[in-house]
């Protein structure tokens, strides 16, 4: 009993003054090695919730700061493209005569250049409304039929008139990255006559009083009290639209009209008492927008 009490004691003893016992690995207790031989704890460095919080709000305002300076491509919406738009436009065209009735032919087409003013004012989004007024020249040529000498002739027509077209006009958003656009456009116009020509051209005309001599007869004149004083037509468009410069655009198209009006009165003068027609005209539709 005394012995394991001595022995107890020396071992408590070793532990509490040799450090070489103390957490020695087993290759120093087996004499392989030194105690001194052991590594040293690294004191590793910790982050305190205040640098944590400061390194965050760093890289946030890194990334705010590099979004910022480079902004992603903002599309232009319709209302940066303005309410109101002004256009200028020149059109030549062609007119020819439809709907003639028994006893005439067509026989050819009339040309002429029409200038207008439009107004567009925006609806909704991309639909416009617009109003403007314009000069513009139908008519075209006709044959009458027979064999009497004031039947057989051939006939221009070129009728003027003031007027004010009034139309829808939708516009497409841009294509991609480019700065062109389509717009289609339908509407009408009401026009007052200011001008009413003819000219008639006789062939094989026989002059009797010059001994029935053979020859070519030219008639020209105004037939305004033969003529309606207003016209009503029914218009469409379709044409492309460039942007060359913010509130200026360049514009092509094609536009086409119907008069839905027999310009001609029913009446024995000049012969035109069976006579009527309608007018159609197509042109090529060239001008700027603001």
């Amino acid at each position: 009993m005394l012995c394991l009490v001595s022995l107890c004691a020396s071992l408590l003893y070793a532990q509490s003054s040799n450090t070489k016992f103390i957490d020695s690995p087993s290759w120093v207790l087996q004499g392989e090695g030194r105690a001194t031989d052991v590594p040293s704890a690294v004191p590793v460095a910790t982050r305190t919730a205040t640098e944590t919080a400061g390194s965050k709000s760093s890289t946030a305002s890194k990334s705010v700061a590099g979004s910022k300076s480079a902004p992603a491509p903002v599309a232009k919406g319709p209302k940066q493209e303005g309410f109101l738009h002004v256009g200028l436009y020149f059109m030549p065209a062609i007119n020819w005569v439809g709907n003639v009735s028994d006893g005439y032919k067509r026989n050819g087409v009339t040309g002429m250049v029409t200038p207008t003013i439009m107004v567009d004012m925006r609806i909704i989004r991309r639909l416009f409304a617009g109003v403007g007024v314009s000069f513009n020249t139908l008519g075209g040529r006709l044959q009458a039929q027979g064999t009497e000498a004031l039947r057989a002739r051939t006939s221009s027509y070129r009728l003027s008139y003031v007027e004010i077209p009034f139309r829808l006009k939708l516009k497409t958003p841009n294509f991609g990255e480019s700065k062109g656009s389509l717009f289609i456009s339908a509407g009408a116009s009401v026009g007052f006559g200011v001008n009413y020509k003819y000219k008639d051209v006789y062939e094989n005309y026989t002059a009797s009083n010059l001994g029935n001599q053979v020859g070519t007869l030219l008639v020209t004149g105004k037939m305004k009290k033969e003529s309606k004083l207003a016209n009503f037509s029914i218009i469409g468009q379709v044409g492309y639209n460039y942007q060359i410069v913010k509130h200026f655009n360049l514009i092509l198209g094609v536009e086409y009209r119907y008069a839905c009006v027999d310009p001609i009165k029913n009446n024995n003068k000049l012969n035109l008492k069976d006579l009527a027609f309608h007018n159609h005209q197509i042109g090529l539709l060239l001008g700027i927008m603001f």
